[in-house]
């Protein structure tokens, strides 16, 4: 399980061809080695299942619950959940793989709010924790992603603002989209700031993405090729 948290900083009032965008975390990073040391060593099928879950399979259904709250508070989040989740629609087009759930489908992605991130500091204002679960023989593969995205309903004493919703959305999903936390503001990925959330993604961010996503096709497209 790969557990990841966005903190919140108070405040007051590209990679080229072939090569690791440095923003990509670094498990997921050893998760993509791991899988070229599996084609190497004559498992294809693991390795191939590996890598399709570094993708996300294309319709990962998100589902959202807003039960607990009232109808003013579920208006406002409901725009930020969708404001987060549109930046990288917007950002990646058909190469963005996550998707609303129908409320009839059963989804891989889980958005809860709580009064507190479970086991983190009073700055951590959201966190994903995903499972990658694969399955193999010497002719066909298995996987299956899944994964729960907590977002905190408060800002110090206050609930969030549409906004603050919306940065830590798009930061979770940045996660599951493969990139790794930084320390700099002005980045999707970067903290929280309270009153002054970014609530956009970052041009370095989104080529970050689009990179690794071509890195890990292009290493599928090999392994197929045999």
């Amino acid at each position: 399980m790969l557990s990841l948290a966005i903190c919140t900083l108070s405040m007051f009032g590209g990679a080229a061809s072939g090569e690791m965008p440095n923003l990509v975390d670094r498990q997921l990073v050893e998760y993509f080695g791991n899988a070229v040391a599996a084609s190497k060593d004559g498992q294809p099928q693991k390795a191939l299942a590996m890598l399709t879950l570094l993708l996300l399979p294309a319709g990962t259904g998100l589902s959202v619950d807003y039960s607990g709250l009232d109808s003013k508070t579920a208006e406002v989040f409901r725009a930020g959940v969708l404001r987060g989740i549109g930046l990288w629609q917007d950002a990646l087009g058909s190469e963005m793989p996550i998707t609303l759930a129908s409320r009839t489908a059963r989804p891989d992605i889980v958005l809860k709010f709580t009064d507190k991130v479970t086991g983190a500091d009073c700055r951590c204002k959201g966190e994903i924790r995903s499972k990658r679960w694969i399955q193999w023989s010497d002719q066909v593969h298995y996987q299956q992603f899944s994964a729960t995205i907590t977002v905190c309903k408060y800002a110090d004493s206050r609930l969030m603002t549409e906004s603050e919703i919306a940065h830590i959305v798009a930061h979770e999903l940045g996660h599951a989209l493969g990139l790794g936390d930084v320390a700099e503001t002005g980045n999707i990925m970067g903290p929280l700031e309270i009153s002054n959330p970014y609530a956009k993604i970052n041009p370095s961010e989104i080529e970050a993405v689009k990179s690794f996503r071509r890195l890990v096709k292009d290493q599928l497209a090999q392994i197929e090729r045999r």
